[in-house]
């Protein structure tokens, strides 16, 4: 069963990184740009529309919010309302750990959901689901002013652009949702792969980033229940440490390192890797 579990929860998260690249899709929040990108280089750039605007990520089902977090495309179809839908595997592994460690859901609920993420279950009711990229319109008309805020949870375009964007909304593809104007912990927190899971008292995760084919910068994070937050920061370079900052218990780094690793983890977010494959999900209990 072990083992099971822990093929199965792999498939959750996106695999191994190189550097030869496919384009993928990048949205902020925070500035409502779209991008289409491959590796650093822009391919296309759009204003697109969202949920309910502010700081925080999807957690529960109808809260209108927009998911954040490492996300691919599960599948595209026509739609009547919308020209097309590209739906995202949302909830992925980050969102069903941290709703895990918050008590919402149950070690049978995770367990079940990864077993059969088709099957009607209390995750989808918990979490909602059927989150994409959709058209219908970057923004409607409300009051005489643009509400690019509009949607259930989803990510507008303008029909004219979601064409455009439609070869690389394709199974598979990776579509990365992000806040820049959140803390580096929030910004690791939810593109962060969970490492171990504890209800109701810790939380722990972290990502690799390939700057180059020699340097690779380590984010680890832990949250326990009670508020206290460590993030840890650490550069490699061809195998040696050569850099470590940890943060206070608030989980914050020195200011200026903050926005320097924040913009480098937006470069460079297509190279995340995640550092724990042999994860085994039963430990979570």
């Amino acid at each position: 069963m072990q083992k099971t579990l822990l093929i199965i929860s792999l498939l959750f998260l996106l695999p191994r990184l190189s550097f030869a690249e496919e384009p993928y899709i990048l949205f902020d929040k925070s500035t409502y740009w779209f991008f289409v990108k491959d590796g650093e280089k822009v391919l296309f750039r759009t204003m697109a529309g969202y949920g309910l605007p502010g700081y925080h990520p999807k957690e529960k089902r109808g809260d209108f919010l927009t998911p954040e977090g490492v996300y691919q495309i599960v599948s595209l179809k026509p739609s009547e309302q919308y020209v097309y839908f590209a739906e995202v595997n949302y909830p992925n592994l980050n969102d069903l750990a941290l709703s895990y460690f918050g008590g919402k859901i149950t070690f049978e609920d995770l367990k079940n959901y990864l077993e059969n993420v088709k099957a009607d279950s209390r995750v989808k009711r918990t979490l909602g689901n059927s989150i994409g990229i959709h058209g219908g319109g970057s923004f409607r008309r409300q009051g005489g002013k643009m509400d690019f805020n509009w949607t259930q949870g989803c990510i507008a375009l303008d029909n004219d652009d979601l064409k455009r964007v439609l070869p690389y909304l394709k199974p598979g593809t990776k579509v990365y949702i992000i806040n820049s104007s959140n803390s580096l912990f929030e910004l690791v927190r939810k593109l962060a792969y969970p490492k171990m899971v504890k209800p109701l008292d810790f939380w722990e995760g972290g990502l690799y980033l390939n700057k180059d084919q020699t340097t690779r910068l380590s984010l680890t994070i832990r949250e326990e229940a009670y508020g206290k937050r460590r993030l840890v920061y650490e550069e490699w370079v061809g195998g040696r440490l050569i850099k470590r900052v940890a943060s206070g218990v608030d989980g914050r780094l020195p200011l200026t390192l903050e926005y320097k690793l924040k913009e480098e983890l937006i470069k460079y977010i297509h190279t995340l890797v995640d550092p724990y494959p042999d994860r085994v999900i039963e430990a979570w209990k």
